[in-house]
């Protein structure tokens, strides 16, 4: 488990009645202490060396450590990552009302749980920077309501983490980071989800972002980004432009946006506002606000053109002509010629206008096809998650003579009808080869542009293969990157429950053939299939033992995933785990099943753990982290048998065969997701170059109709993919 350090600034604005304090200065040794919850109280003033330089009365000082405990409580609430208080480095000038107070806090996370514990019994040990990296910067602002204090308003930035010193493992992944407030892309991602803000809210006028609060990223199938953000409704009767905001309907906002960069989309997929009343400060805040940092004014429920080349706008009309096409019921299908016009109305919800052009898809010409002009309305409603067709107007139909002009047009777009009309043949190809079946001509189109996205990733794939790996359309390429991690991966290491297996003694002594396979030394089971369930870790963790067990049994034995899917409390089923955990849990539930006694179903059973302890065949003594040097790997694979392994699983999405050496920028080795088994290495001789290409070649869950029958073939040497940064074994004794 990789564990972050936590520098937080908590700066503290008194908004409220006359409260009069003069300058304090608190200075505190560096010095350990631990965190106990729901007790900051004691973390902030008993403490051992605590010296106080005076210049006022008891009553300012009393008044200083209100605000501090209640900013250290909020803490707890907003932070994502659990902490330990290390030291007050200072408290600001308390001053008058609507004045700042400052109090800095350092707060880290543990190396380890022996870290932990020694600490626990030693407090005056002196902790160093050293031992943690990465800082990050909070803001909270705290105001006075009927004599109480509250906090309202949090935000976090990061801060430039290459002040400090990183230690040797990186904090677990998953979990959300602070961005800086002033970054131009949450500014742009705050304005992008006004037109969401004002669906949800059924604002009759439009909104206009005043200012954002606080915000933080995620790293997921793409990025998911959390914002805080003060909104208010544009008035329009107010004649001066440096006001156009009315200041009295203001919304707090919370908002989630999943972007995915390489497709050029995000979505708004969260939006949850504050009523107004809610919000007694920020309409004063929002009033001194100057022209320039105001959204510009426009007319109330007026139409918005859109740009053309918008990802929004191809999907609306994607589903505009879906619509066209129910509507013939002739059974001729439409392509798109060229768009014409966009635009969008602010209604309860969204209405969008589409004017295109469309021509029968009746052969793979454009030129001599009847075409037509089309008026279509759509009415989306993003919180149903709904979208109509509320009007369809289409002229007679013409015949397309010259289309050269048009074809240039449609190239500028990404609309190229020879295109798109032969991406639409390999589509149905796919579909036929992999008996896929759609619930809609909606979820079709989704599905083909999906697909088509899909096909120019695979292509940049191709274009920066390194080894001599094929990609294409496998059974996972109408998925999106979400779909595919959540259905067929499932390595879960921001799951780590903290403890550190004992690392594996190397056989330095022994030599290591120039390559491996321990599928001809019988203790490889046939390649299994964990289906749409994030199960991958339990597959891993499953070869690992049957190999270890058929070497010291001389007996090959299909053991169960399932019963690690139900039975194992310290991981989260289809909702992916981790190997070394998986082995934690064997020890604890006493052994493992066949698959035949507690056979594979793909799913949580809903009666919870079966296991029968009359049944288990196979238990395991303890287990091992391995080496991250390959030619170590190499070592103890020959010596103990097959090895569990997590790998990042981005180019085995669409990998058809061959040694697969994808650049680092493709395959980064510090994103693991997926947990397959190391069973063997080789070397593969190019035909033409004749070039020695070193592989690992790796067990996967995926079915025998993946890959190579099963299997894949990855670079050996440079890390790739990171399948030498989780490496680890159970032992039998």
């Amino acid at each position: 488990m990789k564990f972050l350090f936590l520098g937080i600034c908590l700066s503290i604005a008194l908004l409220g009645d006359n409260v009069f304090a003069q300058k304090h200065k608190i200075e505190i040794s560096k010095q350990f202490f631990v965190n106990k919850p729901d007790h900051y109280h004691d973390l902030l003033y008993n403490l051992n060396e605590k010296r106080v330089k005076r210049q006022s009365d008891q009553e300012n000082s009393e008044f200083i450590k209100e605000l501090a405990n209640l900013a250290l409580k909020s803490l707890k609430s907003h932070s994502d990552y659990g902490h330990k208080l290390i030291q007050v480095e200072q408290v600001g000038n308390v001053s008058r009302i609507l004045l700042e107070n400052k109090i800095k806090v350092s707060a880290c996370r543990f190396n380890s749980l022996n870290q932990k514990k020694d600490l626990d019994m030693h407090p005056e040990k002196n902790v160093t920077w050293d031992d943690f990296f990465v800082c990050d910067v909070c803001e909270f602002t705290i105001k006075k309501s009927d004599n109480k204090y509250k906090v309202v308003e949090v935000g976090c930035v990061l801060h430039d983490s290459r002040t400090y010193r990183y230690a040797r493992q990186p904090s677990p992944l998953g979990g959300y980071q602070p961005i800086d407030v002033d970054n131009e892309n949450i500014k742009k991602l705050a304005q992008f989800s006004l037109d969401s803000i004002t669906q949800q809210t059924m604002s009759k006028r439009s909104l206009g972002l005043i200012r954002v609060v606080s915000a933080k990223s995620q790293v997921v199938a793409g990025i998911n980004y959390k914002i805080d953000l003060i909104v208010c409704e544009k008035d329009s009767t107010k004649k001066n432009k440096d006001i156009v905001m009315d200041h009295k309907n203001c919304r707090s906002c919370d908002i989630t946006i999943w972007e995915q960069s390489w497709l050029n989309n995000k979505n708004v997929t969260k939006v949850a506002c504050t009523k107004p009343s809610e919000l007694e400060s920020f309409s004063n805040v929002a009033a001194t606000k100057r022209k320039r940092d105001i959204h510009e004014d426009t007319m109330v429920g007026s139409k918005i053109n859109l740009d053309l080349n918008d990802n929004k706008v191809k999907d609306i009309v994607d589903y505009a002509l879906s619509s066209v096409d129910q509507q013939e019921g002739s059974g001729v299908s439409h392509i798109l010629s060229k768009i014409i016009n966009a635009s969008k109305q602010i209604v309860a919800g969204i209405l969008y206008n589409i004017e295109l052009e469309i021509c029968e898809n009746s052969t793979s010409q454009v030129d001599g096809k009847k075409c037509r002009i089309c008026n279509v309305n759509v009415w989306e409603q993003t919180w149903l998650n709904t979208k109509n067709t509320s009007k369809i107007n289409c002229n007679s139909p013409y015949r397309i003579n010259v289309v050269e002009s048009n074809l240039n047009k449609l190239n500028k777009q990404n609309y190229d009808a020879e295109e798109r009309f032969e991406l639409k043949k390999d589509f149905e190809n796919f579909i036929n080869t992999h008996s896929k079946i759609y619930s809609s001509l909606e979820e079709k189109n989704r599905r083909f542009r999906i697909y088509a996205a899909n096909m120019k990733k695979i292509k940049l794939l191709q274009n920066h293969e390194q080894g001599t790996a094929i990609y294409g359309a496998t059974q996972f390429a109408d998925l999106t990157k979400n779909e595919f991690q959540e259905k067929y991966l499932g390595l879960n290491p921001s799951s780590a429950k903290n403890k550190i297996l004992p690392m594996a003694e190397i056989p330095h002594d022994i030599a290591i053939p120039t390559e491996f396979d321990w599928r001809d030394h019988s203790v490889v089971t046939p390649v299994k299939n964990q289906g749409s369930c994030g199960s991958c870790w339990a597959f891993s963790a499953i070869a690992n033992i049957e190999g270890q067990n058929a070497l010291k049994s001389g007996k090959l034995l299909s053991l169960s995933e399932q019963e690690l899917i139900d039975c194992d409390a310290m991981d989260n089923g289809c909702g992916g785990g981790l190997m070394t955990q998986a082995f934690e849990a064997i020890e604890n539930l006493g052994g493992l099943e066949t698959e035949s006694a507690y056979p594979y179903e793909g799913h949580e059973d809903r009666k919870g753990c079966q296991l029968n302890k009359s049944k288990l065949k196979v238990s395991i003594s303890k287990a091992v982290n391995v080496s991250t040097d390959e030619g170590d790997i190499a070592k103890f694979l020959v010596a103990h048998g097959p090895l569990s392994v997590g790998v990042n699983a981005n180019a085995m999405q669409f990998y058809m065969g061959g040694v697969s050496h994808p650049i680092h920028a493709l395959c980064s080795p510090k994103s693991l997701d997926h947990g397959v088994a190391i069973i063997g290495y080789g070397i593969h001789k190019t035909k033409y170059t004749h070039k020695n290409l070193p592989y690992w070649l790796i067990k996967n869950s995926w079915g025998p109709g993946w890959g190579e029958q099963g299997y894949y073939l990855l670079y050996r040497g440079d890390g790739s993919c990171g399948v030498n940064q989780m490496v680890s074994s159970a032992i039998i004794e």
